[in-house]
């Protein structure tokens, strides 16, 4: 049934500098928000670097007003003095003082500046917080599309997921009772075991036994909570990181764009095993999970 599906896998790869694909509609925003907050970046670090690098020098070969004095009265003697074979910058160019000390003196106050470096950072951190607000608010919108919940409970170390509120209504051509509940554990497979699994997408450190099957194109709400220790549901792919908190239920949605299956890991240093308990989300048409929902229920 699964064969003749076309899958995206979305993991990381060797050498990768960046984000994974995107495949939901968060994750899309987290990436088009670090590009927007990246072109402001630019622009403070070119802008910074050349007035650090201008800075440094125009001023370095800057008369004091020691030698500013001591200078001035050279000239009056017909003396010669460079001031550049004192400094470093005299080991590579033998130069002149580039400014005399009237110029370069110290000032206290430049109200204009002032203003400028007050007003000009706080609209750029403006400019940055509106769209982050509202990526931020967006990512925990309830709507009234939910078709799916799932409960997430983290464990040392392992995932335990549970399909809550199961109807008539969520499988096409489902005839199991309702209410329903299907919760079942996930746990890593072992390296060893990688060699006789059927399924090829296992990967080191990534392949479960259990993976959480869920429909493409469709709202989904996950339930996340932990039955012992910090644990964090992290899947990069799909935009999703909630902390798993004992005695504490979270919330937070999806919608997967593209039938495929996406690989995370726990995000919270959890214990000695926290490196070992991944997450594989494969993501179905609906009817096709339907079906397989079905099927599974039915055992």
């Amino acid at each position: 049934m699964l064969e003749n599906i076309y899958f995206v896998v979305g993991i990381p790869h060797p050498g990768q500098c960046g984000f994974q694909p995107a495949y939901s509609p968060v994750m899309e925003g987290i990436i088009d928000l670090h590009h927007y907050i990246c072109f402001f970046l630019v622009l403070i670090l070119v802008f910074v670097s050349w007035t650090l690098g201008y800075t440094l020098f125009r001023y370095s070969m800057s008369a004091s007003r020691a030698t500013y004095r001591l200078l001035s009265a050279s000239k009056d003697n017909n003396q010669s003095y460079d001031l550049a074979s004192g400094s470093w910058l005299g080991f590579f160019f033998n130069i002149n003082p580039l400014l005399p000390f009237k110029e370069t003196k110290k000032f206290s106050h430049w109200t204009d500046l002032e203003v400028a470096w007050t007003v000009l950072p706080s609209l750029v951190l403006l400019a940055i917080a509106v769209p982050s607000f509202v990526l931020l608010y967006s990512t925990d919108e309830l709507t009234d599309d939910i078709a799916v919940t799932i409960k997430v409970i983290g464990h040392q170390w392992y995932w335990s997921y549970e399909y809550v509120d199961l109807t008539f209504e969520t499988a096409i051509n489902s005839n199991f009772q309702e209410p329903n509940i299907w919760n079942f554990d996930s746990y890593l497979v072992p390296w060893d075991d990688l060699n006789h699994r059927a399924h090829q997408n296992s990967l080191r450190l990534l392949g479960v036994d259990n993976p959480l099957y869920l429909p493409a194109k469709t709202h989904i709400r996950f339930l996340i909570s932990a039955a012992d220790v910090l644990h964090s549901f992290a899947v990069p792919s799909l935009g999703l990181k909630t902390d798993a908190v004992p005695g504490r239920l979270n919330q937070t949605f999806t919608y997967i764009t593209t039938p495929g299956i996406y690989f995370g890991q726990c995000s919270e240093i959890c214990g000695v095993n926290h490196g070992f308990m991944p997450i594989q989300i494969v993501a179905l048409p609906w009817d096709v999970w339907a079906n397989l929902l079905e099927e599974k229920l039915a055992k």
